[in-house]
């Protein structure tokens, strides 16, 4: 008993150390994010997209009526608030990186249960170093992107699976297909039939996790049908001419003259 309570409190202050440590390089990274998004002048899917859809939805017209504008109501209402504010880029921009470190924790929580406080500490940290130095959240957070906050939704299902939260999986799942259309494809991962006390499977229609979500998705598609202004797939940007799909290629959104061949 002695030697077991010697244990455990040693195990105690190495887990604080591993998690002082962990969230102090990711806060350090997303700091460093957080600069490097706000230095850039290429938030071309927030300026071209989302700020006008926005403006729209404070105008009391659709979002659809911006040429482009493809996606949920959802974002332009959630930046509707905020399209009159001298800190919409900061918000956004601070919005994106927080969402990236809870993605970082509640997908390393959810992916390391049953080991140790140091051990869930290191992978944690390992999450946050790989995501914040990666490329595709570097271009995400140069053109305002809404990629980190799906992926926060999916994280979020991943952790409320885990610890056997089937509706809120559900719903977390839900929200993130109302922004994005293939967080719904997780639905075949997550929705695994739930087995009562007797051990039988119960059928997939009477789990949570189907009805929450797929009632979202549904709910998505009846408002974006009911959008008088959507006209199905944009036009190429004018600020992109040499994009020929309907969003500004990263190739050329990115270039470095880009903005002259738009002149």
């Amino acid at each position: 008993m002695p030697a077991a309570g010697l244990r455990k409190g040693a195990a105690l202050p190495m887990a604080l150390l591993a998690w002082t440590v962990a969230l102090t390089v990711a806060g350090f990274l997303a700091f460093r994010r957080y600069q490097a998004g706000m230095a850039s002048d290429m938030r071309f899917d927030l300026e071209t997209f989302y700020l006008p859809a926005a403006q729209a939805i404070a105008r009391g017209e659709t979002p659809y009526s911006v040429d482009g504008y493809v996606y949920s109501p959802l974002i332009a209402v959630v930046l509707s608030p905020l399209v009159d504010t001298p800190w919409v880029e900061e918000t956004w921009t601070v919005s994106l990186v927080v969402a990236a470190l809870l993605t970082c924790v509640l997908a390393s929580l959810a992916s390391t249960r049953g080991m140790s406080a140091p051990m869930r500490a290191g992978v944690f940290g390992l999450a946050a170093i790989t995501l914040m130095s990666s490329w595709p959240m570097t271009v995400g957070v140069w053109m305002g992107q809404v990629d980190l906050l799906v992926a926060l939704c999916v994280a979020a299902a991943m952790f409320a699976a885990a610890i056997g939260t089937r509706g809120l999986a559900g719903l977390s799942l839900g929200v993130a297909a109302l922004v994005k259309t293939w967080p719904a494809a997780l639905l075949l991962w997550l929705l695994r039939a739930p087995r009562g006390d007797s051990g039988v499977a119960e059928p997939l229609v009477a789990s949570p996790i189907l009805r929450v979500a797929t009632t979202i998705v549904l709910l998505e598609w009846v408002v974006a049908l009911r959008s008088s202004g959507c006209r199905g797939r944009a036009t190429p940007s004018s600020r992109c001419p040499r994009s020929r799909s309907a969003y500004c290629s990263c190739s050329c959104s990115l270039s470095r003259d880009a903005p002259d061949t738009a002149r």
